[in-house]
């Protein structure tokens, strides 16, 4: 077994004595403390704000059901209007050719 030699052994101590002396810079502890009742306090105000929210959501849900049920009846009135107006056109398309029937059995002007 290699034994150390006593110049190796007291240099050993020497360096275990300086680190027994140095001192450490002291950790500063900091224990952020927050009492029960300011946290129940914040936890009303934020169900408070759930709550409102909520409510509005609620009234959002309402509304839009309302305009789906106004744009519904806006759709069918549409289509009547465009159903109306197909029947006009084809009503128009046969007066014209009634009018045009007509003008060429009327004799010349002139004649």
């Amino acid at each position: 077994m290699n034994h150390p030699t006593r110049e190796e052994f007291n240099a050993l101590a020497e360096k275990v004595h300086r680190l027994e002396q140095q001192q450490t810079e002291p950790m500063r502890v900091t224990r952020i403390e927050v009492e029960q009742k300011d946290l129940v306090l914040t936890l009303e105000k934020h169900t408070a704000m759930l709550q409102m929210l909520s409510e509005q959501s609620d009234r959002h849900t309402v509304a839009f059901q309302q305009i789906q049920v106004l744009i519904a009846a806006q759709t069918e009135v549409i289509s009547a209007l465009q159903a109306e107006m197909i029947s006009m056109r084809a009503t128009q398309s046969d007066h014209g050719e009634l009018l045009r029937e007509i003008l060429a059995r009327l004799p010349e002007k002139g004649a």
